[in-house]
């Protein structure tokens, strides 16, 4: 069933059809967006404003890495100049249609700041005992810990963000106590929202520089993942 747009699975499966269904229209109209590319229009700026259309609901399903991918694709793609992609690499086009750092082109940004945001929120805004989301972890990290295909046992929020975490190479210690890839300890309690969203666009930000230092590996040399 689909409830405030996103799409359920009564708890006991991972429903993504409808984050399906939004990739497929918006990939759809990728042909638009290169006619206004060659006619000057900066796409690039479209996507950053419009992006959630496709992004929308991941802090209940997540999003899977194959996902992902898929989406990252397609804003490249939006992106990229009006004669079309020419082999370019997703991860250096969607570094420069953000524009600064600031700017939030690339939908892994989404894919990790909403779930991980939304979390946050709860805690510091206590929409429900933290006990209970103490039980909920537990039981997440239990479930993905030796499961062959760890996002078809994602069922809800906890999952959901045991797994972007892992994507981000940061650890879910409980679910008040996270630590970044770079070893910097949040305390959901203490820190607020703000901070934490802040230090996962970073850790983002770095995720994205090692898949590009992958393919060139020159870069590596400043530090994994600072480009």
């Amino acid at each position: 069933m689909k409830a405030l747009g996103v799409g359920l699975g009564a708890g006991v499966r991972r429903n993504v059809t409808v984050q399906r269904d939004r990739l497929r229209k918006y990939s759809a109209r990728i042909f638009r967006f290169r006619s206004l590319k060659r006619a000057g229009v900066n796409t690039a700026r479209l996507l950053r404003t419009g992006m959630r259309a496709m992004t929308y609901g991941p802090s209940c399903t997540g999003v899977s890495d194959s996902m992902l991918d898929a989406q990252r694709r397609a804003a490249a793609a939006i992106a990229a100049p009006g004669a079309g992609t020419g082999g370019q690499n997703p991860d250096i086009a969607l570094l420069l249609a953000d524009g600064g750092l600031s700017g939030k082109a690339d939908p892994a940004y989404d894919a990790h700041l909403i779930p991980l945001g939304e979390w946050a929120h709860a805690v510091w805004e206590g929409w429900m005992p933290v006990k209970a989301m103490h039980r909920m972890i537990e039981h997440a990290k239990e479930q993905l810990q030796h499961a062959r295909s760890p996002w078809s046992k994602v069922y809800g929020p906890a999952a959901t963000v045991v797994m972007t975490c892992r994507r981000l190479r940061w650890t879910a210690l409980s679910a008040t106590h996270f630590v970044t890839d770079n070893g910097h300890l949040l305390n959901l309690v203490l820190d607020p929202p703000a901070v934490v969203l802040k230090l996962c666009a970073a850790s983002v930000q770095r995720w994205r520089w090692r898949r590009i230092e992958k393919v060139l590996p020159q870069l590596a040399a400043n530090g994994s993942g600072r480009g």
